[in-house]
């Protein structure tokens, strides 16, 4: 499977769904972005002043906000010892 078709088929929870929608409702209609695979114009879900937020930013540092906050980790980013042997 190509990279454009698992991101066509790539399944969401339902709640995970119903979040999106709303997102997408809720704002304005901006410019799309022509996908490189496709070249297809879409719209993107985390775009703020017309650009892309970075896959850090969604996922590397949001993430480990979270286990900090959750107690998993330090603050140097190793594990807790109330989440080692979960």
């Amino acid at each position: 499977m190509r990279a454009s078709e698992w991101r066509l088929s790539c399944p969401l929870h339902d709640e995970a769904a119903a979040a999106i929608r709303s997102i997408q409702t809720a704002r304005p209609l901006e410019r799309g972005f022509r996908d490189p695979l496709t070249g297809v114009v879409v719209r993107r879900l985390f775009v703020h002043h017309g650009k892309t937020f970075s896959n850090y930013y969604l996922f590397d540092a949001g993430l480990a906000l979270a286990c900090h906050a959750a107690g998993l980790v330090n603050i140097d980013g190793r594990p807790t010892a109330r989440s080692v042997g979960r």
